[in-house]
């Protein structure tokens, strides 16, 4: 029924959901992540007595049941020549348990070494490499979120040697080039022929001297400058709301007579640096649907009988394929008889309202003839995720 998942919601959730969509993640104690799949392992594993016959580590390969953060714990096992700790997590004299840093990979006893110099400028290296300036809690959770990678989390950086790591890099990042993160705005998108006041911005990372300015400049679909916005401010005027937080932003008039997209970029001069730093092309809307999400009737609130799901009765999610015009998917969405009532152009998401069957008949029945059109990409019901589960 679906040609790619995309969990969506209403208003309040949406952005929040579409950032663990897919993951299935629940966070424990430690910073450890683990999958519904994984704790499900974890509820029903039991240890066996090893057969003599087969090999020590094929028979714990069969106990990993295919799971991706085990097999990898286990092939360091293999290549090793390590062995289970005991059924207490403890390991002889001279040895050292370890594990990767997820669930239901194995513990196991090796050798206790002690890192040389060159060991340890390898994993601070490594720790520049991954983390998020003078963030601490993003290094080890949020940046392998926001990767979708959960082995990441806690499992490259050696927690022994984070302190250093952090001072380290506190001293680098005076040093560091200056960067600039993707300009963003609010709203992502204007409607046809219609002058909008729109906030845009960055954030300045590495180098802890400030710009000298920040400006925003148009560009044409070739990467051509047509004109000049004007500055972004971290002086709390022109739409910044904090002074100092190294976070730029600015408030500029913005009109389109032509249904497209507009593209912008941030260009920043620095007084010891001599090469100019840009953020990469930023590709904002002009369109004829509305602009931002609906605010759902709560009241349409259904439950999925089959899978237990919240989703709203009269509205479905939809994603068109690159290169569906606004013609095109505005045909498919009469023919269905529902209506568009909410965009986020930046994500190429729809918001569509369907005909109320007052169940999920209604909803199954129109995703079912939407993903009969090419131009369709996916479509969903539109599920509300409660805050505390996410």
């Amino acid at each position: 029924m679906k040609k790619e998942s995309l969990q969506t919601t209403t208003v309040k959730t949406l952005l929040a959901v579409l950032l663990f969509a897919g993951m299935g993640t629940i966070i424990i104690g430690g910073g450890y992540i683990i999958g519904e799949y994984g704790k499900n392992r974890i509820n029903n594993q039991i240890t066996k007595p090893v057969n003599q016959e087969e090999n020590y580590y094929d028979v714990l390969e069969k106990k990993c049941d295919g799971d991706g953060c085990c097999l990898a714990s286990l092939k360091v096992m293999r290549e090793n020549n390590y062995k289970e700790a005991d059924k207490n997590g403890n390991c002889p004299e001279g040895f050292n348990r370890n594990m990767m840093r997820c669930i239901i990979s194995y513990q196991w006893c090796e050798p206790i070494k002690k890192n040389s110099a060159k060991d340890e400028i390898e994993k601070i290296a490594l720790c520049e490499k991954i983390i998020y300036k003078n963030s601490k809690d993003r290094c080890y959770c949020d940046y392998a979120m926001s990767k979708n990678n959960r082995s990441l989390c806690g499992h490259i950086i050696d927690n022994t040697i984070k302190e250093d790591c952090y001072n380290n890099l506190s001293e680098k990042n005076r040093m560091d080039p200056p960067v600039l993160w993707a300009l963003g705005s609010e709203p992502d998108a204007i409607p046809i022929a219609d002058t909008t006041d729109v906030l845009f911005t960055t954030m300045q990372t590495g180098l802890e001297d400030k710009a000298n300015k920040i400006i925003v400049e148009e560009l044409d679909e070739s990467g051509i400058i047509i004109r000049i916005l004007g500055d972004l401010n971290d002086d709390e005027t022109n739409g910044d709301l904090v002074a100092n937080d190294y976070i730029y932003s600015g408030t500029f008039r913005i009109s389109s007579s032509k249904e497209g997209s507009l593209f912008f970029r941030a260009k920043a001069d620095f007084s010891n640096i001599s090469d100019l730093v840009y953020t990469d092309r930023y590709k904002f809307g002009v369109t004829r649907f509305p602009i931002g999400l609906y605010s759902s009737n709560m009241s349409k609130v259904i439950t999925n009988s089959k899978t237990g799901e919240k989703m709203i009765s009269n509205e479905v999610i939809v994603s068109f394929t690159k290169g569906a015009s606004p013609d095109t998917i505005e045909n498919i969405i009469e023919a269905i008889n529902a209506e568009i009532i909410g965009t986020i152009f930046g994500l190429g998401v729809y918001q569509v309202r369907i005909s109320d069957t007052g169940d999920a008949t209604g909803v199954n029945e129109t995703i079912d003839k939407l993903l009969n059109y090419p131009e369709v990409k996916y479509a969903e019901p539109n599920y509300i995720v409660e805050m505390d589960q996410i």
